[in-house]
């Protein structure tokens, strides 16, 4: 992208004053024989005043200019009001540089003597030469960010705190860089935001990902790739930002259908599998008519991605397009695609469902109903460019001969509802962290063990190691060092949590497997056991020992937990467990059993939810006893209001949204297995500092953020609770909830300590279709502000 000088100077011939002798300037010529050719021989895009055609007020053209410009240049030769009225412009409202030009001799006033001026001999051309020559090579190797212009206002703006730089303050630039991008109305005001941003440094590169979204909504992609360009020197490894990069230049035209492709491809490599780059990089295919190899990938991200809409309905338009002579099949998927989706009555409505079920409709003739649907969509939050994206399509399939005349004014119909002026805030994201800030491995729901269908004991845990099966150990090293591994990531910055369900049954033999599962983990991982954290669910409570004494119930857990850690690391890990192992011994209470971990800024407390749990009772509770003792835990340790505070439980505190059933009239309508105190727990948790809390219990992950408010108000600005649901790493297929696939979820911590409106936690959920042979892809990611 050219860069772009604007000329602040006299006009015309003015007379210069330099001592006692005066002289005659053409301020014109000095632009047209020195300025103005340096520019150019540069590589600069180069513009005075007088040559800016645009309509409106003169001042808001000029602003605009001195606003907006990589560099401005200013002619101080003589002591022009206007030139030193738009150069203290320049300072104060810009944080991109400036550059003076005078004539030989030109004495300079004080406040702008410490700047750098190239001087110049007026005559001929040939006098010019010298500082031809010395411009020129200024603009070449002119660095806003390596080596940026001396600015006194923003310098002495940024002592005092009136401005922030991310060199000085990263979390203060972090948040105005957020509520910039969120206040951001038009093109104009997001186009100005990185015209502010890029000449400082270091910059956050997932705040300009977000930045890069929200530009892309404007169709301003050559400055959307300038910023993709910036966070991709940021964090290179980042699948996301090649992604986004990809789909950035595939918008700038077939010249850079290249790069796009190279970017896409890197995405794959990075995140193999990834439904969206495929879905990308196929859609580039298809807009250069390679629909046979655009076909190709889509299948396989349906393959890879079964319940994608985005796959299956690009599946059932390359079915149309690669088959022209008999579109019969492809209307036949669209008909499926539409049916199915509409027989769900408890579907959500959001705007990519309403599109799908548009394009859909389309396909099959219906298109009152079809442009329902899309009306639909322009109506729910959405970003403009989905619209076009399925306007796009109907002109793809009509140039192809399906229905043509009908998709052409389908499409013109769409794009009329894309108002770019309709974009929606998108969150805004950062990468500046702390080098050793924690990354959690979340596990829940493994599930070794077996139970007894109709006479025979059926295999719960899914992995097995065979001919066509590889164990969960082996899953858990391809994705963290094999050299086919997904994350790269530090040993010490690791820490395990399996957040309940180890077992099935709760039987000695299971524990035994669970033990050998974590031994092996660990090796893998190159982690200490210290740096495994493990809470009990429900089906680690020995129902059988329960019928005998109630107090029974925890011993097969409790015993495990000492044979994996150690007596000494199981007394600092479990601080409340007094009890000696003997059969005859008091047991703990429930409540006693809690975990408890600090270590480098981070408090991990295990709650136990299964303190009623037994053959007869099925329902979380945590007990204010129990929490209790979390509180005076957090005080004798004496962490600091710095310290990340986890709590990890097994069951969840919040309801899934979900539609209920009942199976009978006697039957209570509603989730009975959330924790029953839990409004108490989550506002004590809240009280008590915690950021996030990690469970599993339901089979199907969730991520939401929580503040409880009422009468026992917390302080002003308290954050809200994370609340991350892991669903089932392990269990098998029929015990997974609305065939959701197996998870887990790495969480990495961005930013400690936590500051509000900067960015906080990356959260990257992986799951393992049922479909065999599938490998784990990323489902989703998000980044979490504090």
């Amino acid at each position: 992208m050219t860069r772009k000088l604007f000329v602040v100077m006299p006009f015309g011939v003015r007379t210069s004053v330099q001592g006692n002798s005066t002289s005659s300037i053409d301020f014109d010529a000095v632009y047209s024989h020195l300025i103005r050719p340096s520019a150019l021989d540069a590589g600069w895009e180069v513009t005075r005043i007088d040559e800016v055609v645009q309509p409106g007020p003169i001042a808001d053209a000029y602003l605009k200019e001195i606003y907006f410009a990589d560099l401005v240049l200013a002619d101080v030769s003589i002591a022009n009001a206007n030139v030193f009225y738009e150069l203290g412009l320049r300072h104060a409202i810009s944080t991109g540089g400036t550059l003076l030009v005078a004539l030989t001799g030109t004495q300079l006033p004080f406040d702008i003597s410490h700047l750098r001026v190239i001087f110049y001999q007026f005559g001929d051309e040939r006098e010019l030469q010298p500082a031809k020559r010395l411009l020129t090579q200024a603009l070449l190797e002119y660095d806003p960010v390596g080596a940026p212009s001396v600015n006194p206002i923003r310098r002495f703006l940024e002592g005092l705190g009136a401005a922030t730089s991310p060199s000085l303050s990263d979390a203060a630039f972090e948040q105005e860089l957020h509520g910039r991008i969120s206040r951001a109305r038009n093109v104009d005001q997001t186009i100005a935001i990185w015209q502010w941003a890029q000449n400082l440094s270091p910059l956050p590169a997932l705040a300009l990902l977000s930045l890069a979204d929200r530009l892309g909504d404007y169709e301003a992609w050559h400055t959307s790739v300038e910023v993709l360009r910036a966070a991709l020197a940021a964090r290179p490894k980042d699948f996301e930002i090649h992604r986004a990069l990809g789909w950035h230049l595939r918008h700038l035209g077939s010249d850079f259908d290249q790069e796009a492709t190279a970017s896409l491809e890197r995405a794959i490599e990075l995140n193999p599998g990834d439904p969206e780059s495929i879905g990308m990089l196929a859609g580039i295919l298809k807009r250069r008519g390679d629909h046979e190899g655009a076909a190709n990938l889509y299948r396989l991200g349906v393959k890879f991605s079964p319940d994608s809409l985005y796959m299956r309905v690009n599946e059932a338009a390359m079915t149309i397009l690669t088959q022209p002579n008999d579109f019969a099949a492809g209307v036949k998927l669209y008909r499926r695609l539409y049916e199915g989706l509409s027989a769900n009555p408890h579907r959500e409505s959001d705007a990519w469902t309403e599109l799908v079920l548009g394009e859909a409709a389309f396909a099959l003739g219906e298109i009152e109903v079809a442009k329902q649907h899309f009306v639909r969509a322009a109506t729910l939050p959405h970003s403009p460019k989905d619209l076009r994206s399925a306007a796009d399509q109907l002109e793809i399939l009509s140039k192809a001969g399906f229905m043509r005349t009908d998709g052409n004014q389908l499409s013109t119909f769409i794009r009329g509802l894309a108002s770019p002026e309709q974009a929606v805030a998108t969150t805004a994201r950062s990468s500046l962290r702390s080098p050793k800030t924690p990354v959690i491995i979340h596990l829940s729901d493994i599930h070794f063990g077996t139970r007894e269908v109709n006479g025979k004991r059926a295999a719960m845990h899914r992995f097995f190691d065979g001919e066509y099966e590889k164990n969960l150990s082996w899953h858990i090293a391809s994705e963290f060092v094999s050299g086919r591994k997904h994350f790269e990531l530090d040993p010490e910055r690791l820490l395990l949590v399996v957040s309940g369900d180890l077992t099935y049954t709760a039987e000695r033999n299971e524990f035994q497997q669970v033990h050998d599962f974590l031994t092996e983990v660990c090796s893998t991982l190159k982690i200490e056991k210290s740096q495994v954290f493990l809470v009990p669910g429900n089906h680690d409570v020995h129902w059988a020992s329960a019928q005998i004494d109630l107090s029974y119930r925890f011993d097969n857990y409790l015993s495990f937990l000492l044979n994996f850690y150690g007596p000494e690391l199981f007394r600092t890990r479990y601080p409340k467990i007094t009890w000696d192992f003997h059969v005859n011994s008091p047991r703990p209470r429930p409540g006693e059993i809690l975990a408890f971990y600090r270590q480098s800024g981070l408090t991990v407390v295990g709650l136990n939810s299964c303190v009623y749990e037994t053959s007869q009772d099925h329902y979380g509770f945590v007990g204010g006893r129990q929490m209790d003792i979390a509180s005076d835990l957090i005080e004798e340790v004496g962490t600091t209001e710095r310290d990340l505070r986890i709590a990890v439980m097994h069951h969840h505190l919040h309801p899934f949204p979900e539609p209920m059933t009942r199976s009978s009239e006697s039957q209570v309508w509603m989730d009975v297995s959330t924790i029953r105190d839990a409004g108490l727990v989550e506002r004590r948790l809240e009280r008590l500092g915690f950021d996030m809390v990690l469970h599993g219990h339901k089979h199907k992950p969730q991520l939401r953020e929580t503040l409880v408010r009422d009468r026992s108000e917390p302080k002003a600005g308290a954050a809200r609770l994370i609340v991350c649901g892991a669903g089932s790493t392990g269990v098998n297929a029929k015990e997974l909830e609305h065939n959701y696939s197996n998870h887990y979820e790495v969480i990495e911590v961005l930013r400690q300590p936590r500051v509000r409106g900067t960015d906080f936690l990356s959260i990257e959920w992986r799951e393992l279709s049922l479909i065999p042979g599938s490998e784990w892809l990323t489902s989703e990611r998000w980044i979490v502000l504090g």
